[in-house]
């Protein structure tokens, strides 16, 4: 109801409009307003990226005995597999107290990865994707 407040004239004059990745919107845009591009800025791609990534690793996760290690490798420190492969240290070592020895933030994201081949994938996927966005490499991301 809010679109019929505005003609149809003033709305094929719309460029472009914003939105998530949610495909009800996108019907609503297409319906009200013709002529606008559809536009999903990064902030949504990445976060429907890590979504996923997160859904993916929880099953795995869940596939483990709570008390055993790879459950321990995917449950605590999650949120270093979201960050950019980049901003991971590879040559500092801290003593991991849910893993139980010596690690760099690289080794311990690779260790939850080596266990599941669609896990490391979903990996690959969303470091691809930052990189693309942070590029403003529309090519790369869309072949991703």
């Amino acid at each position: 109801h809010y679109f019929d407040r505005f003609s149809l004239k003033e709305r094929k004059r719309v460029k472009s409009v914003s939105t998530d990745l949610n495909s009800y919107y996108q019907g609503l845009v297409r319906r009200y307003v013709p002529n606008a591009k559809l536009v999903v800025d990064r902030f949504h791609i990445v976060s429907m990226l890590t979504r996923a990534f997160n859904q993916v690793r929880v099953a795995v996760m869940k596939q483990f005995d709570p008390n055993t290690r790879e459950y321990r490798a995917l449950k605590n420190s999650w949120r270093l597999y979201l960050l950019k492969s980049t901003s991971l240290n590879y040559t500092k070592e801290y003593y991991d107290r849910h893993l139980r020895q010596k690690v760099t933030m690289a080794e311990r994201v690779g260790i939850g990865l080596d266990l599941d081949p669609q896990l490391a994938a979903g990996y690959e996927l969303l470091q691809g994707a930052m990189t693309a966005l942070e590029e403003h490499d529309v090519d790369q991301l869309m072949d991703l």
